[in-house]
């Protein structure tokens, strides 16, 4: 038996293969901002129906998934290790935003700066946004940081007031999870795979472009909201997204397909 976490294509076919798709080729098509990355990942939405047909035994991490890849058998929500990923209880003194991601592309990072210089910081003028991710970006109270641990990552969880995940698209959304494990509160542009993971205004915000600078402003003005929906977003991650639990379900594949 072989498990696929990524691109199989080149691999020799084996009748017993588990194949997981993390998202779907589809959606990162329609959600392209270029020319060339929308055919790049046209291209390969022929290769996922390809490696659907070719694997005895498929997962998608999210029902979009699923539904992008209607062959997929199984839904398998990714995890996160909620005895590490885990509130410390020492926030920032001001306020302080998360974003982790690229700049230029379905994450939206160069929308939240913008959001973040022309809205956020005209309020909040002592408010900070720390951004993680490969390309360089400077501002006033713009903090830039490239590859850091995971232990750093995790620090940088638990003192933000906020996690900001304004991608036009998540296949699930990695960050989102971590981040509501940390303690630390999301407020997420809703896309496919975001609307699985939070439940809005009882575990974290989902919000559209339109009303996304005003719900942020919400959040840093309001302590007892972001204190209530950081710890229910604990439970959420906890119970749901705990990694032992999401490790039983592929135990359980893995038994089956032996």
């Amino acid at each position: 038996m072989v498990h696929f976490h990524g691109d199989d294509y080149l691999c020799i076919r084996n009748t017993n293969r588990i194949r997981t798709f993390y998202g779907s080729a589809l959606h990162e098509a329609i959600y392209a901002r270029k020319i060339s990355r929308f055919l790049y990942q046209a291209l390969f939405y022929v290769f996922e129906w390809l490696s659907s047909l070719s694997s005895r035994t498929t997962v998608g991490i999210s029902q979009a998934t699923r539904r992008a890849l209607p062959l997929t058998k199984h839904v398998i929500p990714c995890g996160v290790a909620a005895d590490t990923f885990m509130p410390n209880n020492q926030k920032t003194e001001w306020p302080s935003l998360l974003f982790m991601g690229d700049l230029k592309s379905r994450k939206q990072g160069d929308y939240l700066i913008d959001l973040f210089n022309n809205c956020i910081i005209k309020k909040y003028p002592e408010c900070k946004l720390t951004i993680i991710g490969p390309e360089s970006c400077q501002g006033k109270n713009i903090i830039h940081l490239k590859q850091i641990p995971e232990s750093r990552l995790i620090e940088e969880y638990q003192k933000a007031w906020i996690y900001c995940l304004p991608s036009s698209y998540e296949g699930f959304g990695v960050p989102a999870i971590e981040a509501m494990a940390c303690g630390t509160v999301v407020i997420a542009i809703a896309s496919h795979g975001v609307k699985e993971v939070i439940t809005h205004e009882n575990d974290g915000y989902i919000v559209n472009k339109s009303n996304y600078a005003s719900s942020l402003l919400r959040l840093i003005a309001q302590t007892d909201l972001r204190n209530t929906l950081g710890v229910q977003g604990r439970e959420t991650a906890t119970k749901k997204f705990n990694i032992s639990i999401i490790a039983e379900q592929y135990e359980k594949l893995y038994q089956n397909a032996i």
